[in-house]
């Protein structure tokens, strides 16, 4: 799944942990610093070839959401991840081709939850190859 492979690829960037601090398609109310990927409805349509039964590339969207007590934390970590996602091409993840990884905007402020900790969120673009 997408947000698995994203999670991971964060994970490998030195964001925290897959399942400690970094997770994929839910935010759980602990640790009070974490980053949640997930599914966005905003994706594109994927491309098709006339010659193919299916599509050539799919193009789903994902928000990354970055939560902490810290303001200057939540924000700084969600630029990092602006950017370090932002530079992506031609690279395979966990055996899926991905062709590159399109900010959709800037990271920006979402919210401060109840817990007064501080959420801010960048959307991505996914192209990938299908099968």
């Amino acid at each position: 799944m997408t947000t698995d492979i994203i999670a991971a690829y964060l994970a490998a960037c030195q964001f925290g942990a897959v399942g400690s601090t970094i997770f994929a398609d839910l935010m759980p109310e602990r640790p009070d610093d974490a980053v949640s990927v997930q599914m966005s409805g905003s994706g594109m349509s994927p491309t098709w070839v006339q010659d193919r039964r299916g599509p050539e590339t799919e193009r789903p969207a994902v928000q990354v959401m970055v939560r902490s007590r810290s303001v200057a934390t939540a924000k700084a970590t969600a630029q990092s991840i602006y950017t370090a996602l932002s530079g992506v091409t031609n690279l395979t993840l966990d055996g899926v081709r991905i062709l590159r990884i399109v900010p959709m905007q800037s990271p920006f402020p979402l919210m401060l939850d109840d817990n007064a900790r501080h959420v801010w969120v960048v959307n991505f673009t996914i192209e990938k190859e299908v099968g």
